[in-house]
């Protein structure tokens, strides 16, 4: 199961978690089996048509676009559209469907697949799951946290002017990464010494115990310099982040400050996604804090419940196997988060305690965390307590100035307090650290927010628009492309926003987006108001 989506199914089973299978018509599909049966006998799917399957299954009320397809199974990669109509045609077949009878799949002209059936869902009770994890919890072991290590950086000319930055900018980048709370930098004077080395990374990660390194070269050009800075790990060589930066001769030290702020930001990234990468479906004993951790973030992104679901459980493991680790904590209060604000059930003042107790757990663990702070700063948002909200999310960003989510976070709860100018700074700053990161659509509808308010419609609508098309959009991301175009007045285009809000989420109502929105802003209240109600929304 080399896709991304498809990895998920072997999880469940290595998990042992609550056995959670939907149910509809004569078939079953066991999330933990990672099994399709009808009327008890398997049907028998390859792993892409069986994420395929459950991605429909489990999104029943709104249509799937092709691009949402292609981002959960093939991790975002070109596919071309003939691979994703074999898939179809395979899922189609397995249930005896065809595209003329169109029992389970609908398709909808250039928009995508909806699964029009509607699945009941099955699982162990609560409590009896929550036996089950106590179980597993048993096979999670403690490990250190990730080490890393930062090589001096290799000059490929005469540098001139610019010859303190191969020791300088590591230098700089270690001071750096000694401030993270949930990673182990060597120190300079044992990575300094491969300096000018073709030694083998990973020869170098068994010399000196990492799991991780930074290296880099640096070449003076007719325009200044330029400077290659490499992630890569140790464990098996590989890369895992690249990039070329490149700058004026005035503008170097400038330069060194955004490569370092950079490398802190893939460092949550992709150290995040390869620990979970790393997981193999094999015995349960194999699992540690770390890889549990991880791979709960990984689906934690994906922003929809089952995800979700699975996500707190692998939180709360690495919780009880290790109670001082704060990130766990913080991940837990942020699933808990999740539930709450996207009513994943009918226990909302349940989630947010359990949102707030995990929460204020992280912080009592570490008070300078980054991500403790932005999970309390969350708790508060959950109980409109939005400026409460945004002192959190500034101590957030004053103890890790390169936390990308802690500058969306801020930016978000700017935007509602009717503060839109600083808002729109802080939204560009998340963006800038953080290119690619799986909050990027959430920080572009902050970004269309803080246009609209500030009188921009018509950029407003570039921005929202791209939130609304990207993979991992929400509810409240269509809507807003709603008000952006009526803004700018476009009302025709509007009106096919209008229409893709209906598809996601044929029964929104405006209380439940103030519920998710507690704008202190009345302007900004009032013009989501007047167009939720325009358009029947």
């Amino acid at each position: 199961m080399a896709s991304g989506f498809a990895k998920v199914c072997p999880r469940y089973g290595f998990l042992e978690h609550a056995s959670v299978i939907y149910r509809f018509h004569e078939f079953e599909l066991d999330l933990l089996a990672c099994e399709l049966r009808r009327d008890g006998d398997l049907v028998r799917l390859e792993p892409q048509v069986f994420a395929l399957l459950l991605l429909l299954v489990e999104n029943n009320d709104r249509i799937v676009t092709k691009e949402e397809m292609i981002e959960k199974i093939w991790d975002g990669r070109f596919i071309s559209d003939a691979a994703v109509s074999s898939r179809i045609r395979a899922v189609r077949k397995a249930l005896g469907d065809s595209s003329d009878q169109q029992r389970y799949l609908q398709t909808f002209y250039k928009r995508g697949l909806r699964f029009q059936v509607k699945p009941t869902l099955h699982s162990q009770p609560r409590a009896q799951r929550g036996q089950d994890q106590k179980t597993v919890a048993k096979h999670v072991v403690a490990r250190p946290k990730p080490t890393i290590a930062v090589l001096p950086f290799t000059a490929l000319n005469d540098l001139e002017k610019f010859t303190p930055i191969p020791d300088a900018l590591p230098h700089d980048l270690i001071v750096a990464l000694s401030q993270l709370r949930w990673v182990s930098v060597v120190a300079r004077g044992s990575s300094f010494r491969f300096r000018d080395t073709d030694q083998d990374v990973i020869e170098i990660g068994r010399i000196l115990g990492v799991s991780y390194c930074f290296s880099g070269s640096l070449i003076a050009t007719g325009q200044g310099i330029s400077i290659n800075v490499e992630l890569a790990s140790t464990t098996n060589g590989q890369l895992i982040w690249a990039e070329r930066f490149s700058a004026e001769p005035q503008h170097v030290f400038e330069l060194c400050h955004r490569i370092v702020a950079r490398c802190l930001v893939e460092m949550e990234l992709n150290v995040s996604k390869n620990e979970a990468d790393s997981v193999r479906p094999t015995e349960p004993a194999g699992l540690d804090i770390w890889t549990t951790f991880h791979t709960g973030l990984q689906l934690y992104y994906r922003f929809n419940s089952v995800d979700n679901e699975t996500a707190l459980t692998l939180f709360e493991q690495a919780c009880r196997a290790d109670g001082s680790f704060c990130r766990a904590h913080a991940a837990l209060s942020s699933a808990y988060f999740q539930k709450a604000f996207y009513q994943y059930g009918d226990k909302r003042p349940e989630y947010i305690e359990l949102c707030r107790t995990a929460a204020m757990r992280a912080v009592e663990i570490d008070p300078l965390d980054p991500f403790a702070n932005y999970a309390m700063g969350r708790v508060f948002w959950l109980t409109h307590d939005v400026e409460e909200s945004a002192n959190w999310f500034e101590h957030a960003i004053t103890n890790s100035p390169s936390y990308a989510h802690g500058h969306y976070a801020h930016s978000w709860a700017r935007i509602v307090l009717g503060q839109s100018s600083g808002a729109l700074d802080c939204a560009e700053e998340a963006m800038r650290l953080s290119p690619l990161d799986p909050f990027l659509a959430s920080m572009q509808w902050v970004k269309a927010c803080a246009l609209l308010d500030m009188e921009k419609p018509q950029d407003a609508v570039i921005w929202s628009e791209r939130a609304a098309r990207a993979p991992r959009s929400t509810i409240v991301m269509p809507l807003l492309a709603v008000v952006a175009n009526q803004a700018a007045g476009d009302r025709s285009r509007a009106a096919y926003w209008a229409r893709q809000l209906r598809d996601r989420s044929p029964t929104i109502r405006k209380d439940e987006f103030f519920q998710m929105m507690p704008f202190c802003n009345s302007g900004l209240k009032q013009l989501f108001r007047h167009n939720l109600e325009l358009f029947g929304l």
